[in-house]
């Protein structure tokens, strides 16, 4: 019986932005002092008030904010992989037609962003046709240098 598991897998996980869920819990709780205080007197100083700061640059015309990408607009995955990622994979990966980032995390995981104009299934699925060709033909030369 042949094994139904694919020799050359990834699995995906859809990737969130950490600070934009901290900010989103921010203004959550924001809110929700708004409407406790406005159902209840309580004094300003009783308010606890998360601050937010701004990430800053030194130029030569002083300290101004960094510009930061609205990193959440972006849909990231993260793929795990059973394969080392080499500089190959790593390849394939950053000129598949779709992707807009891609960040090597480790040899067995990678981070992309898939532009908002492509599906993201097809993308996805591309990736793993591309990957998968590209490693059986790699396991093929190797077999033939062997005998």
């Amino acid at each position: 019986m042949k094994n139904k598991h694919p020799k050359y897998l990834i699995l995906w996980q859809k990737w969130y932005d950490p600070i934009t869920h901290m900010q989103n819990q921010v203004k959550s709780h924001i809110r929700t002092n708004n409407l406790n205080s406005a159902n209840t007197e309580v004094e300003p100083s009783m308010l606890s008030i998360p601050v937010m700061s701004t990430p800053m640059m030194s130029t030569p015309m002083g300290l101004v904010p960094a510009p930061v990408p609205d990193i959440a607009s972006f849909n990231f995955w993260v793929g795990h992989t059973n394969f080392i990622i080499t500089n190959s994979i790593a390849k394939i990966l950053d000129t598949t037609v779709g992707i807009e980032a891609l960040d090597l995390f480790s040899p067995y995981r990678f981070r992309i962003a898939i532009g908002k104009a492509f599906n993201e299934e097809s993308i996805k699925k591309n990736i793993a046709t591309l990957i998968h060709k590209y490693l059986t033909a790699y396991e093929q030369t190797q077999n033939n240098i062997a005998t």
